[in-house]
Parts: C-alpha cells; structure tokens; sequence
C-alpha cells in the first residue's frame, strides 16, 4: 500500500470546486462529505469525509474517510498510516 493522494484534495488533485453535501454532528465530533465538480458536475460519492472535533475550543481535524462505490467508509488515512508504519498490506 501507498499513499498516491492529498487528504484535501484527493489522488486527483485539484477540482474546480468543493460541495459539502452532509454534515453530521454528535457530541464533539462532526463529519463533513466533500464532493468535487469536474466539468461542471458534482461527484456522486463523496472524494472524502473529514472528521473534525473540538478540542480547547477550536475545530481539529481528525481523521480522514476515503468512500468507494461499495463501501462508504473506503479507508481511512490514519489506518493506512499505521498500516505503512507496521509494513502491512491493506
């Protein structure tokens, strides 16, 4: 496994533009879904779900979901962290 992408904006790079489509908030904890628009046209799956938490009062990011088609949860970027720091293949 490798990481070929940028939590922000993805393995494709930069898009024309960003959309937030859902927002979930639980406690402390918030889940954003971000579609890009290319050619004009929003992504139907989300390029990534930010997970952002309050910590002394300020907004963190947190943890970053990366959906597929068939799983909207895909991989997370800090299980593949952990996963190339343990020399495993996921």
């Amino acid at each position: 496994m490798s990481l070929d992408g940028d939590p922000f904006v993805g393995a494709d790079g930069l898009s024309e533009g960003y959309v937030v489509e859902k927002v979930t908030v639980t406690d402390e904890r918030c889940w954003a879904a971000v579609h890009a628009v290319r050619a004009g046209k929003e992504d139907e799956t989300p390029d990534v779900t930010a997970e952002v938490q309050i910590n002394n009062g300020a907004w963190r990011f947190v943890n970053f979901y990366f959906p597929s088609e068939s799983d909207p949860k895909g991989w997370d970027l800090l299980g593949a962290l952990k996963a190339l720091r343990n020399g495993e293949n996921r």
